[in-house]
């Protein structure tokens, strides 16, 4: 029962993370464009945003099954728990670089 909710946890959690993905890449190619020409900067960020939302979106489906798949092989190990430990730390990581890029730029 506690894989499962590990599990949604995550799941969930990287799912989320796809519009922090987008907002971080669109923030910084907003960033890196300053000039007199910001209409045509504002097109491409929404064009990049789209990009950034479908790959990104496509990861988190994948992950999503891929680690289904994995807490269901290994249920009862220890290879579970660092699995977890390390989406935890990439999920975090996410998020800490969103929070920087929301106080720098």
């Amino acid at each position: 029962m506690l894989i499962l909710l590990m599990w949604g946890v995550t799941s969930a959690v990287a799912v989320f993370e796809v519009s922090l993905v987008k907002d971080i890449a669109v923030s910084v190619y907003l960033y890196l464009q300053r000039d007199n020409n910001m209409q045509l900067h504002m097109v491409m960020a929404s064009s990049l945003a789209k990009i950034v939302t479908a790959v990104a979106g496509v990861i988190a489906a994948v992950f999503v099954t891929a680690s289904g798949e994995f807490y269901s092989q290994n249920a009862g190990g220890r290879r579970p728990w660092r699995f977890f430990g390390w989406t935890i730390a990439t999920e975090l990581l996410i998020a800490t670089i969103y929070g920087l890029t929301r106080l720098i730029l």
